[in-house]
Order: structure tokens, then sequence, then C-alpha cells
């Protein structure tokens, strides 16, 4: 595709073009310098002519929109959008503060390896960002994050940035069914069902971390009942595992419900080194209830959370979780619709049909006695057609209720392994929101830096 400008170029009177930094479908930003004000802009173009649909002209003019509501800190400037008209084409330009640094994708492949603490910093200035969107008058999702769209200058600085996609939680109600705009690998299920809400914002910021964490697309890392398995690709302290998994969940009721409760979550999810045990020697008798439930070394946690399995598993245990894992991924995945559902239909329809079978068998073997009593006068019809009837009845009988049963026994195996699931994600969030109340406490804090412990950070309570 052929450039709209090049280097020298004076555009609007205003924005000399230095240098191409991007090019997509929807256009191309520069590198410009504002001769005004002496500053150096993103400039980002969309040509007419170029255009394969007006809905991304739409697209285009709604992030003006939006950006000119914004002011934040974690997001660049907005300074002016304008267009500009020629014999053959129209152009539309958005000028905002150019964010210096490169994207979270460049970095990782120009060879940064993130640390924990470094994640978990990017991590808390996006949920903050994300706080601030999610409480505007009107409420802003941004609906594409993810490394290509957060910005990390060499001092650390942070900047959530293309917000062509971002929808008003207040005006954007009409997506169509199976339509959706994202991207794959970062978009939760609902999104990909037209239906984006604030959490879905949280799943894709999890899934970014995941790929600083690990170095892979999410859609590249093994999946577990529709969920991201990080857990066998980076070690992690507990409590941040906990609190990513819980950012991943596929379903909307198990994520954090805002993007200030996974702030405070994290801000209470410091990383514990292996070999430190936080117990209650360690704190204040007043604080020794609310820390019994996070008693526990990391290996501990993960043993119960079951994130790691522990060497203690046995051939049948590990039997078990696989037939676990199969029926809920089965119940989980869209592709094989309502399992639940469709057994119910079935045990149904087997036990009708066997009634109909019943009377069906009634009918014609009284039929066929008749029939044959009158053509064949002897005792034929005294055994051979009651027999016929009820090997032919029970048969079908017992076919039927053997299907039946088996139906059932999945049904209550599926349910009971649900259960299982669900408790143990109760278990999970139980122990996050445990350890926030154990942080609060400020008598926590000079006894574990008496160890040799990290600080944990109160969370801010508005």
């Amino acid at each position: 595709m052929t450039k709209l400008h090049y280097p020298g170029d004076l555009i609007h009177n205003r924005y000399q073009v230095h240098s191409l930094i991007g090019q997509g479908g929807t256009g191309e930003t520069y590198q410009a310098e504002d001769v005004q004000q002496h500053q150096w802009v993103a400039l980002k173009v969309m040509s007419l002519k170029q255009l394969g649909t007006f809905d991304l002209l739409d697209r285009f003019e709604r992030e003006a929109e939006i950006l000119g509501t914004i002011d934040h800190p974690g997001v660049p400037d907005y300074i002016e959008h304008f267009r500009v008209e020629t014999d053959d084409d129209c152009r539309f330009y958005l000028a905002q503060e150019f964010a210096s640094g490169k994207s979270l994708d460049r970095w990782v492949h120009d060879g940064w390896r993130a640390t924990e603490a470094e994640v978990q910093r990017i991590a808390l200035e996006i949920l903050t960002t994300l706080e601030y969107l999610h409480g505007l008058e009107a409420p802003i999702i941004h609906r594409d994050i993810k490394p290509q769209n957060i910005i990390r200058q060499s001092d650390g600085r942070i900047y959530l940035v293309d917000f062509g996609a971002v929808q008003s939680a207040y005006r954007d109600q009409q997506v169509s069914q199976g339509t959706f705009i994202g991207t794959l690998g970062y978009m939760p299920p609902e999104q990909l069902r037209g239906q984006a809400t604030f959490a879905s914002d949280l799943y894709a910021l999890g899934a970014t971390l995941v790929f600083l964490l690990t170095h892979r697309n999410p859609d590249e890392l093994p999946m577990q009942r529709m969920k991201i398995h990080f857990q066998g690709r980076v070690k992690l302290s507990a409590m941040f595992s906990l609190w990513l998994d819980r950012m991943l969940e596929p379903r909307l009721k198990h994520r954090f419900a805002s993007a200030k409760a996974a702030r405070m979550g994290l801000q209470t999810a410091p990383v514990f080194p292996e070999s430190i045990r936080v117990s209650a020697d360690n704190v204040e008798p007043s604080a020794q209830t609310s820390l019994a439930s996070v008693t526990a070394t990391d290996q501990e946690l993960r043993d119960s959370t079951g994130n790691e399995p522990s060497d203690r598993s046995s051939p049948w245990m590990e039997t078990s979780e696989g037939l676990k894992d199969f029926l809920l991924g089965a119940v989980d995945n869209p592709k094989s619709g309502n399992l639940v559902a469709l057994l119910y239909c079935i045990f149904w329809v087997s036990a009708i049909s066997r009634l109909l079978i019943a009377w069906l068998g009634i009918l014609s073997i009284a039929l066929m006695a008749w029939f044959l009593a009158y053509v064949f006068d002897n005792k034929l019809k005294e055994w051979i057609f009651p027999l016929a009837f009820v090997l032919w009845l029970s048969s079908s009988v017992v076919l039927l209720s053997l299907i039946q049963l088996f139906i059932l026994l999945l049904a209550v195996v599926m349910y009971v392994a649900q259960k299982h699931k669900d408790n143990k994600r109760s278990l999970n969030n139980a122990k996050i929101e445990q350890f926030i109340e154990a942080s609060n406490s400020k008598k926590l804090e000079p006894k574990l830096e008496q160890h040799g412990k990290a600080t944990l950070p109160a969370p801010v309570i508005d």
C-alpha cells in the first residue's frame, strides 16, 4: 500500500511529518512535529479512498470524540482532529501527544524479560487507568487491550493507546449478535458474542500480563475448560498466581467485577520468596484470626488450590482429575452446545420411547396372534407368541433402562465435578479476600519488616 505521507510533508500548516511509526488496515500513524507548539505528536491519518468500509470511518470519528473527553496521565493527551480534502481524496487526521517508547509487544520481541514485580507495576498502572475510564459519567470500555496497545517508556512509564475499538457503555449497547471488535486471544468469551463489559477489559489485561510472563500469545498456550493455563510456563508467587487466575476467569461471575476490585486485590498480593512463611507467630495476637487462612507457604497454597499439583498425587487422583476435566470441558465448550440439556432430553426421550415400545409391542403381538390363530388352527398360539412378546419387550425395556442409567450416572458425575470446581474457586477467592483483610491491619507491617518480608501496601479505599 502506498504511503499517504513522506518525511518533510507539512499537514494543515501545522504538522511536519518526521517518520512512519505504524501502518495497518485502518490507516497510518506518523511521528510529526507541531511547528506551532514545538512538540512531538502522533498523527493518525485515514484515507477515504483506501477505506474498505465506512465502519472504519465511524470508529475513527468515535475515537476522536472519546479522546476529547479523557484527561488522565495514562492516556496521551488529545490535541485535535480535522480533515483535508483534495481533488481525488478526503483524508481524516487525529493528533495526539506523542508517547515516546515502545509497545510491550516490541519490548518482548526485542528481548526484554519483565520480572514479576515489573509485571505487577504495569498491571497496577493500567488498572488505575481503567478505573478512571470505567468511572466516567459516560463509562468507556476499551475492548482492545493487548501488548501492541500499551506503550512503555524507558523510564517505566505506561500509556494505554488506540481507542479505535472503544465502546461507550451507555450508547453502544446495540452490537449485533455474532459481531465483535477486539483481538483473538485477548478477548473473553462474552466479547466474542458482542457483549463487552467492564470485566472484559480486565480479562484482556490478564491475557496481556500472561504474554509478558510467558512470551507467548494467549492462544498459543494450553487451555483448560476454556481457561488459559499459564501456571506450567512461569513460576509466580502463590498470591499473584491466584490473582491472575481470577483475572482470566472465562465466566463473568467468577472474574473481578471492577478495575477497583482488581487493583485492591493486586495491591495486597506482593511477591513473597518461596521460603517465607506468613504465620501467626509473626504478627500481633489481634491479627492472628484474620491471618489464620493464609498461614501457608507458596507450595502449600498451590497444593490446596490445584494450580500446581504436588508430588503426592496418585494414578487414581490423576484419572479422576482427567475425567472431571473432560466432563467439565464438554459442558463449558460452546462448540458442544449445552451437554447437560442434551442429556436431560435424551433421558426423557428414552423413557417415553420405552412406553411407546411397550404399547406398540402389545398391539402388534395381539394383532399377529389374532392373524396366526385365524390361519393356523392349532396350539402354536398358546406358547410362541407370548414368548416372542416377552423376549422382544423385555430386551427393549432393558436396553433403554441401561441407557437411562448411564445418562443418569454421567449427569451425577458432572454435577459432583462442577460442585468441586465451584468449591475450589470459592476457596481461592476466599483466600484473596481474607488476605486483603489481613493486610489492612497496621500491626502486621512492622512484624513483616522484622522478619525480612516486603511491606504489605494497604489498599486505598475511596
